[in-house]
């Protein structure tokens, strides 16, 4: 089946106007008689089956016979070439061989000159000799820049390199981990009056050791002190609960009980807690209630410290909304307060806060600089092998942006597994087999990146029983599906994901899920079904008070629509949302969708004209 009209918007994402205009003249004038070679870069399989659709429907004249370079072993490129030759009849003037697969040849990534790179590089004559046609290379970036590094001189035969653009994150998105060590990870009881079989739970959880956290409080609800403190050991016992919906009905029933009753302190952390998790679900307005009830509390204890906790939450607030550099004033404040009261560990949760953000706006050398001079030695003095382990993931994601994927690799292979194997801290040890399988899809080995995923994190997020885990896992499972072209495996796995969101009620991880599945049926040419998936995602939005997810949500269903031809539909939902973000006094988000006005107006101008050329032509002989 011909790809439909979605292809073009999709290449015209991925590269620019000038690139490929020169590619479709490259193949349209290359001389057929003699080898010609242009490199196109390509980050998946399905990216380069939607460029070949592409090529195929702007090019109707060409043939295109599509030829693996993972040739079997022993066997020369020449041959593989020669013989994806002979299959299609010999050469000829509308033959186009497309070289695939470069990045999953033996070594491609992991060594340093590749054997079959070396071979194209030392036998380019006689391949040029022995392959006299048109040719066109779809690799990955990775694999691209490796070739021209270690096989220049065969490059120098490139007619044409058409690069991919960089593709801008989506409004409140940067390079996320599957977690973030927010302030609940423990509730840093080490100096506190706590009593001590409390204060070891704390540092059980703290260590994400579940096990020594449930034998704790198991012993402390046996002592003399568990009348007297039984809100604070359900406190610990919410915190380690991995469903965010069972969290909000736990402090919620807590709250309901104590009915004001009980130490400030211990209260004001409850309704921390829950604002945070009101947060996660995308019910701003009772985050913000939670938060002020519990700064309220801390302050009628005088604790600047705790304060300080709510302020950093807030700060993480602000990030998710795209307000960064407000975020980064307060997580600076909050640092500072840290600091103050010798809270070393809470310095360190405000630093890797820091660089995730750092991160989001693309300040890779910042990160970097962070740290090294105070991330590290931070947790260095803590003398905390799993946050110096985390750090040194950070420093792993800074090489995986610079494409030094093979040192990234290295370093969560032999600095992080082995200290999150060493402290049976299951959960780091699967995050990290799941950042590896993003090192490898970069790198353009899908399959190996899907095996870590399918085989390793996923098995082991499902042991530990993290359903926010398991659903992030999942859609990246159907992500990795899909850039194989597993379109109805990836489409099983994102449901899966998504049910797994919606009964967590994270309405932010639904969208997504919902957005990357309608891309999904889009690409099969399913448009109804795209457009149901974003319909249903834009209900789910309107249900929070979040006005980002509604402005994220039209971006994405406006222009289906209008590609679609349904410009009447889209103008109908364009109303819709502004009228209701008016109602709600949602201004910023109102003007983020004002370019759409001209752009609606635009596509119903252009409508009647092509109506009538499809019935001029419709009435020629």
């Amino acid at each position: 089946m011909r790809p439909e009209a979605s292809d073009d918007e999709l290449v015209a994402r991925r590269y620019g106007d000038e690139d490929r205009s020169v590619l479709l003249r490259y193949l349209r004038l290359a001389d057929s008689t003699r080898f010609q070679l242009a490199a196109v870069e390509v980050s998946s399989s399905a990216e380069r089956t939607t460029l070949i659709g592409w090529l195929h429907r702007n090019l109707p004249e060409k043939r295109w016979r599509e030829v693996s370079l993972r040739a079997p072993v022993g066997q020369r490129v020449a041959e593989t070439l020669n013989r994806a030759l002979e299959e299609a009849g010999g050469p000829a003037a509308d033959l186009v061989l497309v070289w695939t697969d470069l990045e999953e040849v033996a070594g491609a990534i992991e060594e340093s000159h590749p054997a079959v790179f070396m071979e194209l590089n030392l036998q380019r004559d006689q391949l040029v000799r022995e392959v006299p046609v048109v040719c066109l290379l779809c690799a990955h970036p990775a694999a691209m820049l490796k070739l021209r590094l270690v096989a220049p001189d065969f490059c120098d035969y490139f007619s044409a390199l058409v690069r991919l653009q960089p593709e801008a994150p989506a409004a409140g998105e940067g390079r996320a981990s599957f977690y973030s060590l927010g302030p609940s990870a423990s509730l840093g009881l080490s100096e506190s009056d706590w009593p001590s079989l409390l204060r070891e739970a704390d540092q059980a959880l703290q260590h994400l050791h579940t096990d020594e956290l449930r034998d704790r409080l198991a012993q402390f609800r046996m002592s003399s002190d568990a009348a007297d403190w039984a809100l604070e050991a359900e406190l610990i016992d919410v915190i380690d609960v991995t469903s965010h919906a069972d969290h909000v009905s736990r402090l919620v029933g807590a709250l309901h009980r104590a009915d004001g009753r009980g130490r400030p302190a211990t209260l004001a952390k409850f309704w921390m807690l829950l604002g945070a998790n009101y947060w996660r679900q995308g019910d701003v307005s009772k985050a913000d209630e939670s938060w002020a009830q519990s700064a309220n509390l801390f302050d009628s204890c005088s604790s600047s410290a705790g304060k300080a906790e709510v302020q950093l939450w807030r700060a993480r607030a602000m990030a998710r909304r795209g307000d960064l550099k407000n975020a980064m004033h307060s997580l600076a404040d909050v640092q500072s307060i840290f600091h103050a009261h010798g809270k070393l560990r809470g310095e360190l949760v405000v630093l890797f806060e820091k660089s995730s953000i750092l991160g989001r706006q693309g300040k890779d050398i910042e990160v970097e600089k962070l740290c090294i001079e105070e991330i590290l030695p931070t947790a260095q003095r803590l003398g905390d092998l799993r946050m110096i382990a985390h750090g040194r993931g950070l420093l792993a994601n800074v090489l995986e942006t610079r494409g030094a994927l093979q040192e990234a690799l290295r370093i969560r292979r032999e600095e992080e597994l082995p200290v999150y194997s060493a402290l049976g801290d299951l959960h780091s040890w699967a995050i990290t087999y799941w950042q590896m399988a993003g090192d490898h899809l970069q790198s353009g080995q899908v399959h190996v990146a899907l095996e870590m995923i399918r085989d390793k994190a996923l098995p082991a997020l499902l042991q530990i029983g993290s359903i926010g885990d398991i659903a992030l896992a999942r859609r990246d499972l159907g992500r990795c599906l899909l850039a194989t072209g597993r379109r109805m495996e990836a489409v099983r796995e994102l449901d899966l994901s998504r049910e797994l969101f919606e009964r967590e009620d994270l309405p932010r991880e639904v969208l997504k899920v919902r957005i990357l599945t309608s891309q999904v049926l889009w690409q099969s040419n399913d448009r109804s079904g795209a457009a149901r998936e974003l319909r249903a995602a834009l209900q789910r939005a309107e249900a929070t008070s979040d006005p980002a997810l509604l402005v994220t949500v039209a971006n994405h269903l406006l222009p289906r629509l209008v590609e679609d031809q349904r410009t009447s539909e889209a103008r109908q939902v364009l109303d819709h949302l502004s009228t209701l973000l008016s109602t709600r006094g949602q201004f910023i988000a109102l003007d983020s969708l004002a370019p759409w006005e001209s752009r609606l107006s635009r596509a119903s101008s252009a409508a009647p004209n092509r109506r009538a050329r499809r019935r001029s032509r419709s009435r020629r002989p």
